[in-house]
C-alpha cells in the first residue's frame, strides 16, 4: 500500500487543508491541501499517491512541476504537477 501525499497516519503526518473563501466557487469538490516550497510559497492541490510523484531537493526537471517539501511521502520533497492546482482554484464570485 502506497502513501498519500497529504496524510500518512503511520508516519503521524498530515497537511492542513487550504482555506476556502465563501465568496468563491472552486472548480472541484476535491479536498485541497496547502503544499509548501522550501521558500514557503504555498500551492493548493489535491492529495496524490506518493508512488507517482518524483523526488526533488530544490527543483524539478520541468517547469510544469514545483518542488514541495512538506508532503507526507518519504522522502518528503516531491515534484508536484502544477496542473493539479487547477482543481483548487476559484472560478468566480457567487451571485
Amino acid at each position: 500500500m502506497s502513501s498519500h501525499s497529504a496524510l500518512n497516519l503511520s508516519a503521524n503526518c498530515s497537511i492542513i487543508q487550504c482555506q476556502s473563501n465563501n465568496y468563491n466557487c472552486r472548480n472541484s469538490q476535491t479536498p485541497c491541501f496547502n503544499y509548501q516550497t522550501r521558500d514557503n510559497i504555498s500551492y493548493c492541490a489535491p492529495a496524490i499517491d506518493c508512488s507517482i510523484l518524483t523526488n526533488c531537493n530544490d527543483s524539478c526537471s520541468s517547469n510544469a512541476f514545483v518542488c514541495v517539501t512538506n508532503t507526507c511521502c518519504q522522502p518528503k520533497g516531491k515534484c508536484l504537477p502544477l496542473f493539479l492546482t487547477m482543481f483548487c482554484q476559484s472560478i468566480g464570485k457567487l451571485s
